[in-house]
């Protein structure tokens, strides 16, 4: 039969539910609803996913079953003291859950916790039964899904996750020939860039589902989870070589009117040299066997040429060449590591080459975004909590909360989601599960009449929602479904039972709206506006911590304040690229590009301020380039009070300003320099100073180009329609 893969996973789904309903309700347990919930929950499109996620869900219930027994035994009588003790169990799953590596693990304590503490906490007596049976109707639905995926259409992750390894490897030489091209002029430059634009918008997602198919693979796939170490550094690698992609991009633009195969000899060499260890990492992926690994290729400046060079295309040029010597590095370890993965070298210990993290990095890092989608979800547990207090008679009561915590948790992880955009999927939710309750059900009379009915809905649900991106709508479709039925052995069917249901979820939904402006507004120009300040209050603050000819050392709060703010600077970019695909596209009228190119910038920024940390504390110089030096801290200096204006106002635009001054200081470092290298006391300057020094002078030059081409970027923006007050 040739069945899609989108029936398939549907059917699987369809009949997992129907088994589990089936079974809980044949040994007469109470709450049905838990089970079926588990199988919605656990079910994704490989065998390792589901895996991955139901034993999360399992371990999950447990613990958040053990705490909130503990809540309910330590606050028997106190109500004030139990809510506050539940809230922070709920804050401090959320923290967790969004910088977590198993999110859904924290998801899960979280909520469950919520679910017993309000079923158990009013009969204190049953809160140990309620614990129980919470877990083994969890444990049931994962059990009868895993072992409908394991028999039924099984389909491993192992195939799924090299075979998008070898497309993400594609990608990247792809990536590294369109640079090289762009590098190096070969190619129209126009038809290069909108290639290049093509694929990096390829790259984010298929990186993301490398990342997500190795945590699957790792559990159902034997050749991946005995090489897991081998693997772990190969996403190390890769997620290196990224950045190393896009380290290089930026300085791409300051030797491209250069004749750079005259002045990189062995340029065509390194080029080839490259391209065969990607087909080298294509082969190793398919299972073939390569004939020896590739060496580095060096790469040699033609004297000659290189001395008829201004200092700052010296400097350009020095900056490339470790860049692409990086690019070779890497790529020749990713063909090592995937040598001994295929067994076709013995194993090494290559944990050497891994960059290990700095003692304060391993240090608590507050989010702030974290902690605002903390305080989001306490206040929805508070006005949820208050309002059964305060407001007699209010519709579900108690399952207010246990319903509010989940939902205010997913939230939490897409902030920038509108409550208002899930209204109308979850009204016809209600009013499709309202219509099987009112008008099918009361016709069932046994299971073989109500199984076929739990089958055809469920498979309808997940077969017109199966894409990734429509997970929310499934979930909302099942869960208000089981929800609202509320199939059990002694079914009673009341108007009433079914509005008060239906009238929780607007309840629970018209709190998320109310605290989606807790603590900060979500308009996503307005978040994108603070996230603007954000970022360049990092950057002053951390370029004033990688002052030159820094005498004394950090100390221990310096320290830590710089990985804190390097931690701002590593993400705000990627939060400001999620946030602008929601902006209004009126706001944007004018600009040609969007908001790519101030992003691109804010990454080129970020990328250059770190790289100054790096290249400071290695430089080398003699006394006889201290007068240069002084240029350069007062280059410093002047970088600091740009950024102390762009915190303020992250909209001023005034690229003709910084271009001046950046073409003025430049002049006068390369008349200083020329002058300096002329004198006869430094004619036969050491190469390592020289390079070292070259490459702290072109750091400096594109973090000084990145500002000016965020300002370009800023200028056909109207920023004063961002900044008007709207509701």
């Amino acid at each position: 039969m040739n069945i899609s893969r989108k029936a398939q996973e549907a059917f699987k789904t369809a009949l997992a539910m129907t088994i589990a309903y089936g079974i809980s309700l044949y040994l007469n347990w109470d709450q049905t609803v838990w089970a079926g919930i588990a199988v919605a929950m656990v079910s994704l499109a490989t065998m390792g996913q589901s895996f991955n996620k139901a034993a999360l869900r399992m371990i999950g219930t447990l613990f958040g079953a053990i705490v909130a027994l503990f809540f309910i035994a330590q606050f028997p009588q106190e109500r004030w003291l139990f809510m506050i003790a539940l809230s922070a169990w709920v804050a401090f799953c959320t923290y967790m859950m969004l910088g977590s590596d198993n999110p859904y693990f924290w998801h899960v304590s979280g909520f469950v916790c919520a679910i017993i503490c309000m079923g158990g906490g009013p009969d204190p007596v049953n809160a140990f039964d309620t614990a129980m049976l919470r877990t083994q109707q969890t444990g049931l639905g994962i059990l009868v899904y895993s072992l409908v995926v394991l028999f039924v259409w099984p389909n491993s992750s192992g195939k799924a996750f090299l075979s998008v390894t070898e497309s993400l490897s594609s990608l990247h030489q792809k990536l590294f020939q369109t640079h090289f091209s762009i590098m190096t002029n070969t190619q129209p430059v126009e038809e290069s860039r909108q290639s290049l634009q093509e694929l990096k918008q390829k790259e984010f997602p298929v990186l993301n589902q490398f990342q997500q198919l190795f945590l699957a693979a790792r559990n159902d796939s034997s050749d991946i989870a005995q090489n897991q170490k081998l693997w772990n550094q190969y996403q190390v690698k890769v997620n290196q070589y990224v950045k190393t992609l896009d380290v290089w991009h930026e300085n791409i633009s300051d030797i491209q009117l250069l004749d750079l195969f005259k002045l990189i000899p062995g340029l065509n060499e390194y080029y080839n040299n490259i391209n065969k260890k990607y087909t080298q990492i294509g082969q190793l992926l398919k299972g073939e066997k390569i004939d020896k690994t590739i060496e580095t290729c060096e790469l040699e400046v033609h004297d000659d040429a290189f001395e008829q060079l201004s200092h700052f295309e010296k400097t350009a040029l020095i900056v490339n060449i470790t860049q692409l010597k990086r690019i070779d590095q890497i790529s020749m370890e990713l063909v090592n590591l995937l040598s001994m993965i295929t067994g076709q070298t013995a194993y090494k210990n290559t944990s050497d080459s891994l960059t290990l993290p700095s003692k304060y990095s391993k240090l608590f890092q507050p989010d702030i975004d974290r902690f605002s989608a903390v305080i989001r979800v306490m206040a929805s547990l508070w006005i949820a909590f208050l309002s059964l207090i305060y407001i007699n008679d209010l519709p579900g009561g108690v399952t207010n909360i246990s319903i509010l915590v989940p939902f205010a948790m997913v939230f939490a992880t897409t902030p920038q989601l509108p409550v208002a955009k899930l209204l109308i999927p979850v009204l016809g939710s209600i009013a499709f599960a309202c219509l099987i309750y009112i008008f099918l059900l009361p016709h069932m009379s046994s299971f073989l009449s109500l199984g076929p009915l739990l089958f055809v809905v469920t498979f309808i649900i997940c077969y017109l929602y199966a894409l990734p991106q429509q997970v929310l709508n499934r979930a909302f479709g099942l869960v208000l479904f089981l929800a609202i039925t509320g199939i059990s052995n002694d079914q009673v069917y009341s108007f009433y039972a079914m509005s008060t249901t239906s009238l929780t979820f607007a309840i629970i939904f018209l709190i998320l709206a109310i605290t989606a402006y807790i603590p900060f507004s979500p308009q996503p120009d307005k978040v994108f506006l603070r996230l603007l300040k954000r970022f360049f209050r990092s950057t002053h603050i951390f370029i004033s911590l990688a002052a030159l000819n820094q005498k004394k050392s950090l100390t221990w709060h310096q320290n830590y304040l710089k990985q804190f703010h390097k931690l701002q600077l590593m993400s705000i970019p990627a939060k400001l690229n999620a946030w602008s695909r929601f902006i209004n596209p009126e706001l944007l009228i004018g600009s040609n590009k969007g908001l790519l190119p101030i992003i691109a910038n804010l990454q080129a920024i970020s990328n250059r301020v770190q790289e100054i940390h790096v290249v400071a504390s290695e430089a080398h110089h003699s006394e006889d380039l201290n007068v240069i030096i002084q240029e350069l801290q007062e280059w410093h200096a002047k970088l600091q009070i740009a950024f102390t204006d762009l915190a303020q106002d992250p909209t001023i635009s005034d690229s003709e300003y910084f271009q001046n001054r950046l073409a003025e200081i430049m002049s006068t470092l390369e008349n200083r320099i020329k002058a300096l290298f002329n004198k006869s006391n430094v004619q036969n300057y050491k190469t390592f100073e020289a390079n070292s020094f070259y490459h702290l002078l072109g750091t400096y030059r594109g973090l000084s180009e990145a500002l000016v081409g965020y300002s370009k970027s800023t200028d056909s923006i109207d920023w004063s329609r961002w900044k008007e007050q709207r509701f």
